[in-house]
C-alpha cells in the first residue's frame, strides 16, 4: 500500500477511515507528517483516496498488522473504537482491551515512542451533576456501558508501564463526514426539531476538524495529562435555532416526555437482542439524554498547548448543512 515512507518517525493513526480519524489525517498532513492511516481490511477509505498516506490493515480484536504499522512511531493517536452495541462486553472489548493491546504493541515496535494519544470521551466522565461544566480533577462516574468502557480503558492504559499516555475527552461531535448528527439534521429538514424533555439541558460540542486539530496537538501535552476538548456550550433550544438558520428553515419543537423515550429505548434494545445489530438508542442511551447538564471546561487544553475551537456552534452547523448537502447526505 502506498504513501510516504516517512524516516522512521511517524505519526500513527487507527480509526483513520472514520469522521473522526479521517480528520485527525488531514490535520497531520496538513502540518507535513509522515502519516500512516490505520484500517481495517473491511473500512471504506473514501476520506483517505488520494492523500499521501501509508495505509496498514490491521485487525484491533488480535493484533494482526501491528507490528509493521507501529514501526517506529513518534505517535500513535488512538481514534478506534467501539461507539454502538447491545453488549456491555463488546464496548470494553472494542474500547478497553484494543487499546491496551495497541499500547503494548507501540511500545514493543517503537521504543522511542513521544506519545500515546487516546481519545476517550465525555461519556467516561459522566455528566456534570451539579451544573458546573465538568474539569479534568472531576471523579469518572459513567453512567453507561459505553462511558464505563471508556473510563477502564483510561485507567488500564494508565497502568501499562512506560507508556507516554495523553488522553482527550470530546463532548458531542459533529461537522462533515459525521453520520450521528446526520439524523437529527434530516429530521430538522423536515421541518421537526425533537428534544428530550424540555430542551433547556445544557451540552458541551466541538467541530470535528477543530477535534481534529485539538487530538493532533495534544502530541504535544505533558505526558499523563487527561483533557476535554469542547467548542463551547448550549442547550437544545439553542442548537435548534442554529439549525434553522443552517438549513434556513423554521422547524416545529418536538417535546419527547422521558415516558417515552423511555419506551422507545426498550423497544430497540429488544429488537436489538432478536437482530443482532445494535440500535443507537437503547435504554442506557435515553438515560443518557435525559440528564441535564453534559457540559464540560476547555480551560486545560488552552493552557497546557493552546487548544482553541475556530467556529461558533452557528457557523459550524452552517458548515455541516453545507457539506452535508454538497454530498448529496441531505
Amino acid at each position: 500500500m502506498g504513501g510516504p515512507q516517512g524516516e522512521g518517525r511517524v505519526h500513527v493513526v487507527t480509526g483513520a477511515s472514520g469522521f473522526i480519524g479521517s480528520h485527525v489525517v488531514d490535520r497531520l498532513l496538513d502540518a507535513g507528517k509522515d502519516t500512516v492511516a490505520c484500517v481495517r481490511k473491511t473500512s471504506d477509505r473514501r476520506w483517505l483516496d488520494g492523500k499521501p498516506v501509508s495505509l496498514r490493515e490491521v485487525d484491533l480484536d488480535t493484533g494482526t498488522g501491528l507490528a509493521e504499522a507501529l514501526a517506529g512511531a513518534k505517535v500513535v493517536y488512538h481514534v478506534a473504537g467501539v461507539t454502538r452495541s447491545a453488549d456491555a462486553e463488546a464496548f470494553r472489548k472494542g474500547n478497553c482491551e484494543n487499546a491496551v493491546r495497541l499500547a503494548r504493541a507501540a511500545l514493543k515496535a517503537s521504543p522511542g515512542l513521544d506519545r500515546f494519544v487516546y481519545v476517550s470521551s465525555l461519556a467516561a466522565s459522566g455528566p456534570a451533576r451539579d451544573g458546573r461544566p465538568l474539569c479534568e480533577t472531576d471523579p469518572l462516574r459513567p453512567v453507561s456501558s459505553y462511558g464505563v468502557s471508556k473510563r477502564d480503558a483510561e485507567r488500564e492504559l494508565r497502568a501499562v508501564e512506560g507508556l507516554p499516555l495523553v488522553v482527550v475527552r470530546p463532548p458531542i461531535v459533529y461537522g462533515p463526514r459525521d453520520t450521528n448528527l446526520l439524523a437529527l439534521f434530516r429530521v430538522a429538514s423536515k421541518r421537526v426539531f425533537p428534544v428530550a424533555g424540555s430542551g433547556l439541558q445544557e451540552l458541551s460540542f466541538v467541530f470535528g476538524p477543530d477535534l481534529a486539530g485539538g487530538i493532533a496537538a495534544a502530541s504535544e501535552a505533558p505526558v499523563d495529562g487527561a483533557y476535554f476538548l469542547t467548542g463551547g456550550s448550549a442547550d437544545w433550544l439553542r442548537a435548534r435555532r442554529a439549525m434553522q438558520q443552517a438549513l434556513k428553515r423554521r422547524t416545529l419543537l418536538l417535546p419527547l416526555p422521558a415516558l417515552v423515550l423511555r419506551a422507545v429505548g426498550e423497544f430497540f434494545e429488544r429488537r436489538a437482542r432478536f437482530s443482532g445489530v445494535p440500535h443507537p438508542l437503547n435504554r442506557r442511551k435515553i438515560g443518557e439524554m435525559l440528564e441535564p447538564c453534559w457540559t464540560c471546561s476547555g480551560d486545560r487544553a488552552r493552557e497546557d498547548f493552546g487548544f482553541r475551537p475556530s467556529v461558533s456552534l452557528e457557523e459550524g452547523f452552517r458548515r455541516t448543512a453545507a457539506w452535508y448537502r454538497e454530498a448529496g447526505w441531505l
